[in-house]
């Protein structure tokens, strides 16, 4: 499987200058954006002058918002605590009150610090990190933090400056109720003739604006097609092809998207997509190739749209995602974040049932978050192996950036976990929903890739395997793959078929008149198979056999010459067969039947002669020759008829037990 084009699996969310750090804007909404480049410089703390002294025995500085316990025998001398105004917002992340701690000799027990933080939202509070001022930028504090109402407490033993971070999300983010009913137009393909290889497509759409999926077709170069799809749903489903045992030629995951869930659908791509599925994000539009298949025969290739457990899991992660505020973060980090994320989400959700593992999914994701942050986690060990890699890849990146980045990592990471899955339950009750509906497929039938001309192994033994080995070699060849015309109708069906028997030359020649004569009776078109039987008996040293069974024509012809062979002339009277004679071959013989009376007058005698019994004629040198009347021309005169031409006794001898039987020989 390839890619139509390169697509990153994310993209590139920041940008690093000289002497100042910008990012790409990662909006939330329904339609992203292209990018725009913003500040998201740290603040930097503004702390009052002066500050409040606390010496050995302990005791509490208060400020506005915040207030720090010293406890006794923290410090070995004074220490000095000081506090500024709150430092505001950037355009990811809330920042608290910040804290600062002077004092001369290391503290022998940490410090409590407690914050308001009445004025943020649930999400935001389920966010919070501390972060401690050091190389110009926040560096996340790796504490504690306990949430007591609107009352934000953690022990530091770590001090420069320290306050509390929030990631400014979203409270509850109705992105979601806003794309529920909305749709996609339909795609929108070239309309040029499919290759000559598709017999037919099924759209599963029809032209209905409101199915889950929308597709049309159109030629791709290499005999490829392209099916364009567009998800029509305001959730991701999974496109998985089943028959032909074919793959993808290609997968195109559509325009690139700038928005958070950009992000999630475009790791889960890189995750989760093979070569037979391939992840439809929610109103978005695709494509994929479906190459022609390998083998000979008219497959039919399915692709079928559907939810499952993969599906709710991207979802829900884009769901909670779309929460906070992003941009801030590298991208690398966030592709890292994320495909840990999917890893350890994957390995629960794969092979699971669909309905009875569905409301799982949702702790499943807040778990995996809360592993991918734990460094002594198998997932948390991953991630830093991920983000380590993706950093490596792009030296540029600072110091400042990646300390950010750390905090917002946090930050997700703790708000997946606590979200409610009540936040997600409508969602996961529409998908519900769609799936009690059923799956659409989209199909393409035609044929498969013709076998070389004449090259295939026989059996040598099994008629009916090498009489199916011979047709799929040779009837389903492109030269033939016109419907409108039998094979036999085909002029190169003959020198196709001398072409195609020739591994049957390593065979024995009485295996070969075996199977030459099982050929006719096992095709659907006998006479094809005649002329292939003949190309076979004839490498088995055998003449050919007709390919046609006799004519009217040439049965009148052949009834006519043996009453000139029984020395009767025919006169300008002589009517010939009429209509209810019955023709009946047998491999090289034909026996012509119920013949009626021909009245002839001779001009001379006025005898009356008929032939009025079975004919035999055989097929020689190419041509039908007729050999035998039983009942030769009967002279019939004034004394009666008398059998005036016997019978070819010699040749009535070799003709099939059958006919012999109705002639009496």
């Amino acid at each position: 499987m390839r890619h139509k084009r390169w697509w990153a699996a994310g993209a590139a969310l920041a940008v690093v200058a000289a002497g100042a750090v910008t990012a790409v804007a990662l909006t939330r909404g329904d339609d992203p954006v292209k990018p725009a480049t913003v500040a998201v410089d740290d603040p930097p703390p503004r702390i009052d002058a002066g500050g409040t002294a606390v010496g050995p025995e302990g005791g509490t500085a208060a400020f506005t918002g915040v207030e720090v316990v010293v406890p006794p025998g923290a410090a070995a001398g004074t220490v000095t605590i000081a506090s500024g105004a709150a430092l505001g917002e950037t355009r990811d992340e809330r920042f608290g009150v910040p804290v600062e701690v002077r004092h001369d000799q290391p503290l022998a027990k940490p410090l409590t610090v407690r914050w308001d933080v009445a004025g943020l939202t649930p999400l935001q509070r389920a966010t919070l990190v501390l972060g401690r001022w050091q190389d110009e930028t926040w560096k996340r504090l790796a504490v504690t933090t306990t949430l007591d109402g609107d009352r934000l407490s953690a022990e530091v033993a770590e001090f420069s400056i320290v306050t509390w971070i929030a990631n400014r999300g979203d409270d509850v983010s109705q992105w979601w109720g806003k794309a529920a009913g909305t749709r996609v137009d339909a795609p929108k393909c070239s309309g040029k003739p499919l290759h000559g290889w598709v017999r037919q497509v099924v759209d599963p759409d029809e032209d209905t604006p409101a199915a889950a999926v929308r597709v049309c077709f159109e030629p791709d170069r290499d005999e490829i097609v392209t099916a364009r799809v567009a998800n029509n749903r305001a959730f991701a489903q999974r496109l998985t092809m089943t028959g032909a045992d074919e793959e993808w030629a290609w997968t195109w995951p559509g325009e690139e998207r700038h928005d958070p869930s950009g992000i999630v659908y475009g790791v889960a791509h890189t995750v989760f997509d093979t070569g037979t599925s391939f992840l439809l994000p929610p109103l978005h539009e695709t494509a994929v190739g479906i190459g022609r298949p390998a083998q000979p025969g008219q497959p039919t290739i399915t692709a079928t749209a559907k939810v499952d457990l993969v599906s709710v899991g991207v979802d829900i992660a884009a769901y909670l995602f779309g929460h906070f505020s992003v941009g801030g973060l590298e991208s690398e980090v966030a592709n890292a974040f994320v495909q840990a994320l999917f890893e350890c989400g994957g390995k629960q959700w794969l092979g699971k049932e669909f309905a009875k593992d569905l409301r799982a999914v949702a702790d499943t994701v807040g778990g995996c978050a809360g592993q991918i942050v734990d460094p002594d986690s198998e997932f948390g060990a991953r991630f830093e192996a991920l983000e380590q890699q993706l950093i490596a890849k792009h030296p540029g990146t600072t110091a400042k950036a990646l300390a950010r980045t750390d905090r917002i990592v946090h930050q997700v990471a703790k708000g997946f976990a606590v979200l409610n899955l009540f936040d997600v339950a409508f969602y996961l009750s529409d998908q519900l929903a769609e799936t009690m509906v059923g799956p659409l497929g989209l199909s393409v039938r035609g044929d498969g890739k013709p076998q070389q001309l004449g090259v295939w192994k026989p059996t040598c033994t099994d008629t009916e395997v090498d009489s199916n080995r011979i047709y799929r070699n040779l009837a389903l060849q492109d030269t033939f793959a016109d419907k409108s015309k039998e094979l036999w109708q085909f002029e190169q069906w003959q020198p196709a078929a001398r072409q195609a028997v020739v591994p049957l030359d390593a065979c024995p020649d009485a295996y070969l008149l075996k199977l030459a004569e099982y050929l006719p009776g096992d095709w659907g078109d006998p006479k094809a198979a005649r002329v292939v039987a003949n190309e076979i008996r004839v490498l088995g040293g055998a003449a050919p056999l007709p390919t046609e069974c006799l004519t009217a024509a040439q049965a009148k012809a052949q009834a006519k010459r043996l009453l000139v062979e029984a020395g009767i002339t025919p006169s300008p009277q002589y009517t010939g067969i009429n209509n209810r004679k019955k023709v009946t071959c047998d491999g090289e013989w034909a026996l012509v039947d119920s013949l009626a009376v021909y009245p002839y007058a001779d001009a001379v005698s006025s005898d009356y002669y008929s032939l009025s019994g079975p004919v035999l004629v055989r097929f020689t040198d190419g041509r039908w020759v007729g050999v035998s009347a039983n009942m030769s021309p009967f002279d019939c005169g004034a004394d009666g008829c008398e059998d005036e031409g016997p019978t070819n006794k010699a040749e009535c001898a070799k003709a099939p037990k059958a006919f012999r039987a109705r002639l009496g020989c």
